[in-house]
C-alpha cells in the first residue's frame, strides 16, 4: 500500500471507521468526487452522511489526499501492462 493511501486509511481508522467499512468509504468517495470535481469538502460530507456514513467527516486535506490517491489508482490503470522478460 502507498504511503498516500496508508495515511488516508490511518485517518479514517483514528476517526472511528471501522477496518472491515474503509474499502466501501472509499468506493462511496470515489464515486462522489467523480461525480462532482472540485466538490467542497462540506457537500461531501453532507452527502457521505446522507449515504450513511457518518463516522468520519474528512477536510480539506484529506480529501486532496483522497484525490491523489484515486487519480494514482487512475494511472495505473490507463498504462500499459509491461511484461517481464
Amino acid at each position: 500500500m502507498d504511503e498516500l493511501r496508508q495515511m488516508l486509511t490511518d485517518h479514517l481508522r483514528d476517526r472511528g471507521l471501522p477496518d472491515d467499512h474503509i474499502t466501501s468509504y472509499l468506493k462511496s468517495l470515489e464515486k462522489l468526487i467523480e461525480s462532482e470535481p472540485g466538490i467542497e469538502p462540506a457537500q461531501l460530507n453532507q452527502k457521505l452522511h446522507a449515504l450513511g456514513w457518518n463516522e468520519v467527516t474528512l477536510d480539506y486535506h484529506h480529501l486532496q489526499i483522497a484525490i491523489a490517491c484515486f487519480e494514482i489508482d487512475l494511472q495505473k490503470k490507463m498504462s500499459p501492462q509491461t511484461t517481464p522478460r
